[in-house]
């Protein structure tokens, strides 16, 4: 059993952000039952690895993966962010699969060299796709439903982190699985772009957060794999691609304006032919449990009653997985 009461250091830290010691504990004792939980489908040993409350250091969750023993940092509360992001524990299971998607990355390649990528950090060079979503791509697989809960909470967490309330505008499972689909790098084959604007519409216009949440759902794709498209050595303008997208939100560019200005900049959502799955390596996933949860997520998403892009493009992406880890 690791330790879940804080250490004097991680006591002092609380104090230090104004966080009354007892929800930080509260906070770390979840996030050891994920650790566990998640042990139990990995070939890997955690033992190693220690959750230690580190609000300097990361905003709600990393991992130190440069000592001998590796730390679960875990970020929230803090004094910016005085709950808990993550409450639940499904979606804690999701952050603790994304953060050994990190190790297992790390661990395939050691010496790698990284270049700058769009959509948080970089990609490896024969990649096309970024860090982040790599490490999240390894999270889907090895923990579809728990991943998909992150995503969600991660959503309302930064509404209310940004407003000081609870979410008021209900996104619906079709937002959410598109934010999947972008964050592991998977292909959207349906107008991403006019999907956002319809929900955008549907909400307050004046909702300031619902349009920059958006935003990320856009990025998808961190760059193609094509020689001819790659960027090796800088991202697509996140800025220029924002403030693009939030014109054609609000009505003051039309579509044809905007798709044009999105190739300038060369945002990918969609490459003919290209499997993501393929780029990472599922080390440490212990694979019939991995395939039967994959499978029974695939089940779930056939029933889904949504827009029938989003619910094939779901599927597409748990069948890439499936077919990976049947390798």
């Amino acid at each position: 059993m690791k330790r879940t009461n804080l250490s004097e250091v991680e006591r002092e830290r609380a104090l230090e952000e104004g966080i009354d010691p007892s929800l930080v504990e509260e906070t770390k004792v979840k996030w050891v039952s994920a650790l566990e939980i998640i042990s139990q489908v990995l070939s890997l040993d955690c033992s190693n690895i220690e959750v230690v409350y580190e609000p300097k250091r990361v905003f709600a969750v990393g991992i130190d993966w440069y000592n001998s023993q590796s730390n679960l940092l875990i970020g929230t509360p803090r004094r910016e962010t005085p709950f808990d992001y993550y409450p639940d524990l499904e979606a804690k299971i999701g952050g603790v699969a994304h953060e050994i998607g990190h190790l297992a990355d790390y661990d395939q390649y050691p010496d790698a060299q990284y270049v700058k990528s769009s959509f948080g950090g970089c990609s490896l060079r024969e990649s096309g796709i970024s860090f982040e979503q790599r490490a999240s791509l390894y999270a889907f697989a090895l923990a579809p439903t728990e991943f998909q809960a992150l995503v969600k909470t991660r959503i309302q967490s930064n509404r209310k982190r940004k407003s000081g309330v609870e979410i008021l505008w209900r996104y619906d499972g079709e937002y959410e699985a598109i934010e999947t689909l972008g964050e592991i790098g998977m292909p959207r084959t349906f107008n991403v772009a006019r999907f956002l604007k319809e929900l955008f519409n549907q909400a307050s216009s004046s909702d300031e957060y619902v349009e920059s949440s958006m935003k990320s759902s856009l990025y998808g794709l961190a760059k193609s794999p094509d020689s001819d498209l790659v960027m090796l050595d800088k991202s697509y303008d996140e800025e220029e691609l924002d403030r693009v997208f939030s014109e054609y939100m609000k009505g003051k560019i039309s579509e044809e304006e905007f798709n044009a200005r999105r190739r300038e900049l060369r945002s990918v959502q969609y490459i003919e032919g290209y499997n993501p799955a393929k780029s990472i390596d599922y080390r440490w996933i212990i694979r019939d449990p991995a395939i039967s949860r994959l499978q029974e997520e695939r089940k779930k998403w056939q029933r889904i009653s949504c827009t029938p892009e989003v619910r094939n493009d779901m599927i597409t992406a748990l069948d890439y997985c499936i077919r990976e880890l049947e390798i």
